[in-house]
């Protein structure tokens, strides 16, 4: 299920109150779903376990992320605390799926850099107006 940006910004807000390492987008910790579920201030609040499961989904695919998974060697808990290393699979994951995020990005602005994507201009009327450009070919 997709998660509104209302809905995300309201759990990274609760999340980032309660936790410095999705403050900092730190490495968090395999298992980290469970820690965050079982905290008492979580189990009280008004948010879904779905919720919560959407938001680290797509917390953990941002570029911020990603980067810190390749520069530090350590995972952390929701207190901040060290607790597990970094595999060379698990980096080796999260560089393809950088590489993948930067493609996804230059397409996207090439996209909006070609002419398809400009607006024809129309007349008062609403009809398109035709423009007609001399080929500038030496």
């Amino acid at each position: 299920m997709l998660m509104s940006k209302e809905d995300y910004k309201a759990v990274c807000h609760f999340l980032q109150i309660l936790s410095p390492s999705i403050q900092r987008d730190l490495p968090l910790k395999v298992g980290i779903y469970d820690e965050i579920c079982r905290h008492p201030q979580v189990q009280s609040s008004s948010f879904t376990h779905e919720a919560i499961r959407n938001f680290l989904r797509i917390h953990m695919s941002h570029e911020s992320y990603l980067k810190n998974i390749l520069s530090r060697n350590v995972r952390y808990n929701l207190n901040g605390h060290v607790d597990g290393e970094i595999t060379k699979e698990q980096r080796l994951f999260a560089k393809a799926k950088l590489k993948k995020l930067t493609r996804q990005k230059q397409l996207r602005a090439a996209k909006r850099k070609t002419p398809a994507s400009i607006k024809p201009r129309k007349d008062r009327l609403g009809r398109p107006i035709l423009t007609i450009r001399k080929n500038r070919a030496a």
